[in-house]
C-alpha cells in the first residue's frame, strides 16, 4: 500500500496503545514511532540501486525488509535507537505499550502490502515464494478517508487538523478529476465518512481510532469477499478459449469501487507450448459498476500470445531476464523487451520494462536475490528448476 495509508495506520495504532494519562513527550514519541515503524520496511528503497535498474527495484523493493525476519531486524534497530537516554526517558513507564505499538506497526506493513497484486514473500529464508492478496487496490481512497477522518479529529492543533484533512481532500479530488475514482463511489465515500465524523466527534481519540480501523477492516474483508465473486465470474467466462489451461488469474479492485475489478487471465494450451495473457474488467453485483451498462459481467480485451519455449530459453541463456523473472508474474516478451503486463497494456512500457540481451555485454546483474519465480508453472512444469 502507499505510504499515506501506512502512516495513518501507524497513527491509529499509536492512539490505541497510548495511555490516556501519558504526558505530551510520551505521546509525541508514540506517534513518531508508530508512523516510522509502519513505514520502515520501505527502507529497502534506499538500496535498490545496488542492482542495476529495473531489476534492482523489482527484486529489492518488497524484498528482505518485507519479511518476518526482516521486520525482526528492523525492530532491533528501533530498540537500539530507543536506547538513547532522551527517547528512553520519554517512553517512561509505558515500555510494554510502546513495544506493542512497534510490533503492531511493523507487522501491519506486511499485512497491508499483501492485500494487492504486487505481492510479498514474508517467510524468507524458509520460503522464497510470492504471496498475492489480489484484492485491495494499492491506492485505496476508502482507507484514506476513514483513517484520515480519525487522524483529523484526533489532532491536537487546528493546523494539524487542516493539514491532514486538506491533504486527504486534495488526493480525493485529484483521483476524481483524473477519473480514477468514480463520482458515485466518491459520493458514497463522503457520506460514510461524514456520518463517521458526526458520530465520533464527541468520542475519545482511542475510540475514534479503533472504530476507524474496524471500519477499514470490514471494508477490506468485504473486498476480499467480492474478489471471490469476481474470480468466479472470470472463471465462468474464460478468456482465450483455444488455451484451456488456467495458469493464473490476477485481480485488483478498482480504487474506491470494489464492484469493478481489473482482471488479467493467464492461460496456456494443454501442451504448454504457448500462453495467452488477456486483460479485462469484471463488474460484480451491478452490471454498470465499471461505467456504462454492459451485456456481460466480464469483458475481455485482445489476448497477447506468448511462446513458452522462448520464455524458457531466455531464462536459461539471459542472466538479466533470469533475474527479472524472480519478479515478473505476467511476462510479456515483445521484440527486444520484456515487461510485466500487470502494470500496463501491450506496447506500453512501465516500470518493469527491460531490454533483452544485456548479457551480451558480459556482465550479469549484481546482488541478485533468490526469490522463487512466480511463473515456475511455465518455466518448470515438472517442478524441477534448472
Amino acid at each position: 500500500m502507499d505510504n499515506l495509508t501506512h502512516s495513518l495506520v501507524g497513527a491509529a495504532l499509536a492512539e490505541l496503545t497510548l495511555s490516556p494519562d501519558a504526558p505530551g513527550a510520551t505521546r509525541r514519541t508514540f506517534f513518531v514511532a508508530g508512523i516510522i515503524a509502519a513505514n520502515l520496511p520501505d527502507a529497502d528503497l534506499v538500496y535498490t540501486r545496488i542492482t542495476a535498474a529495473p531489476v534492482g527495484y523489482l527484486l529489492h523493493h518488497r524484498g528482505h525488509t518485507h519479511t518476518i525476519a526482516g521486520i525482526a531486524l528492523l525492530g532491533a534497530a528501533i530498540a537500539a535507537v530507543c536506547a538513547l537516554p532522551a527517547i528512553r526517558a520519554s517512553i517512561g513507564a509505558w515500555r510494554n505499550r510502546f513495544w506493542l505499538l512497534v510490533t503492531l506497526a511493523l507487522v501491519s506493513h506486511l499485512v497491508l502490502d499483501f492485500w494487492n497484486s504486487y505481492g510479498v514473500h514474508p517467510f524468507w529464508p524458509i520460503s522464497s515464494r510470492w504471496f498475492y492478496g489480489d484484492a485491495v487496490y494499492i491506492l485505496e481512497p476508502w482507507l484514506w478517508a476513514l483513517l484520515g477522518a480519525a487522524a483529523t479529529l484526533n489532532a491536537r492543533s487546528s493546523v494539524g487538523r487542516m493539514l491532514i484533512a486538506g491533504f486527504v481532500a486534495v488526493l480525493l479530488a485529484l483521483g476524481t478529476w483524473m477519473r480514477v475514482v468514480p463520482v458515485p463511489a466518491l459520493a458514497l465515500l463522503l457520506v460514510v465518512t461524514a456520518c463517521f465524523v458526526l458520530l465520533a466527534r464527541r468520542s475519545t481519540a482511542r475510540r475514534r481510532s479503533g472504530v476507524a480501523l474496524a471500519m477499514c477492516a470490514v471494508y477490506v474483508v468485504g473486498v476480499f469477499g467480492l474478489r471471490e465473486v469476481a474470480r468466479g465470474a472470470a472463471a465462468a467466462s474464460p478468456a482465450s478459449s483455444p488455451y484451456p489451461r488456467q495458469i493464473d488469474l490476477v485481480l485488483s479492485a478498482g480504487p474506491a469501487n470494489p464492484l469493478c475489478w481489473n482482471v488479467l487471465s493467464i492461460r496456456s494450451d494443454d501442451a504448454l507450448t504457448a500462453y495467452a495473457m488477456t486483460r479485462g474488467t469484471a463488474a460484480v453485483i451491478v452490471r454498470n459498476a465499471c461505467g456504462a451498462p454492459r451485456a456481460r459481467s466480464v469483458e475481455w480485451e485482445t489476448p497477447q500470445i506468448q511462446s513458452v519455449a522462448r520464455l524458457r530459453a531466455l531464462y536459461d541463456t539471459d542472466c538479466w531476464v533470469r533475474a527479472w523473472l524472480q519478479f515478473g508474474r505476467a511476462p510479456e516478451v515483445r521484440g527486444n523487451t520484456i515487461s510485466d503486463l500487470r502494470y500496463s497494456g501491450p506496447d506500453r512500457p512501465n516500470f518493469t520494462t527491460m531490454p533483452i540481451g544485456q548479457w551480451s555485454s558480459g556482465a550479469c546483474p549484481r546482488h541478485v536475490t533468490d526469490w522463487r519465480p512466480p511463473r515456475t508453472d511455465l518455466l518448470f512444469p515438472n517442478g524441477q528448476t534448472r
